[in-house]
């Protein structure tokens, strides 16, 4: 919401994104012991120890104000009924792109699990944004929303999967070579798979895969 409308927001787009880094930044990389305990379910692989949890509790005072800071970036941006802010609109999903593209392409380049993280986090912002302007949006944008919500939760699986290896013993002294062979080339599989369907998500610039979804700005 914040970059879609970041241009008539002006300085309070770039106060309310950096307090809400601040309090995202402690929950950075974690994935929750349920979602890493049904990947290994889901693929039967050998249930994983647990891990030592990272996540910072935060406050519930610490929540409500980013839920008050949230509302007031939403009563600040203007709904999009005029030509100018549809243009405002469509530079701010652009920057999306832009984003998600990016960090696909770093990922193709070197598909660590960090890289394939930070993907996640911006096909996730990608899908977002389309979702918010999905009234104003073309017919394919349905199409679009699905193939980066299919990204996210490959990617996402993707993870999982990382941390079971490296739970298990990716080294092989603590898990059967065998499970390991059978983990990494699930991994292998998804990814192909992720990455094939990215060459259609991505195929387009910034400024025209906007253009593509909001005709008429």
């Amino acid at each position: 919401m914040i970059a879609l409308y970041r241009a008539p927001l002006g300085p309070l787009a770039d106060q309310t994104d950096r307090r809400i880094r601040q309090y995202a930044r402690s929950l950075a990389g974690v994935r929750s012991e349920q979602a890493v305990a049904a990947v290994a379910r889901k693929f039967r692989f050998p249930a994983p120890p647990p891990g030592e949890s990272q996540r910072a509790e935060l406050e519930t005072t610490d929540l409500l104000q980013v839920v008050n800071l949230l509302e007031s970036v939403a009563a600040d941006c203007v709904p999009p009924t005029s030509a100018t802010s549809r243009v405002d609109i469509r530079l701010g999903l652009a920057r999306l792109t832009r984003r998600s593209r990016k960090s696909w392409k770093k990922a193709v380049r070197s598909p660590s699990t960090r890289n394939l993280h930070h993907w996640r986090t911006r096909a996730k912002g990608y899908w977002y944004a389309i979702r918010l302007t999905q009234d104003l949006a073309s017919d394919g944008v349905r199409t679009r929303r699905k193939q980066l919500a299919r990204i996210g939760k490959d990617l996402g699986t993707d993870h999982d999967i990382s941390i079971i290896l490296k739970r298990l013993g990716a080294d092989g002294r603590t898990a059967d070579p065998r499970t390991l062979r059978r983990i990494r080339k699930t991994r292998k599989r998804i990814r192909r798979q992720v990455f094939r369907l990215a060459t259609h998500v991505y195929s387009r610039s910034g400024n025209d895969g906007a253009r593509q979804l909001l005709p008429g700005t």
